[in-house]
């Protein structure tokens, strides 16, 4: 859009409305970026947790393995 040397209320309103927007929207992108991260990590955490309970498991699983052979 060109603008008259001087620009008219209207255009300088619009101007406003459009610079508030796109402060808005970058903010708006800030804080979506931190929920993103934070969500990551607790997806990492999740999958070290259930790494860990898959472990145990496999650990409990032999253990029984072991206790039937024994009764055997």
């Amino acid at each position: 859009v060109w603008l008259d040397p001087k620009p008219t209320d209207h255009q300088i309103k619009i101007l406003v409305d459009l610079r508030d927007a796109v402060k808005a929207l970058h903010n708006k992108n800030k804080t979506l970026e931190l929920e993103k991260n934070e969500l990551n990590f607790l997806l990492y955490e999740a999958h070290v947790e259930n790494a860990e309970l898959v472990k145990e498991k496999e650990e409990a699983r032999a253990l029984v393995k072991e206790l039937e052979a024994k009764e055997l």
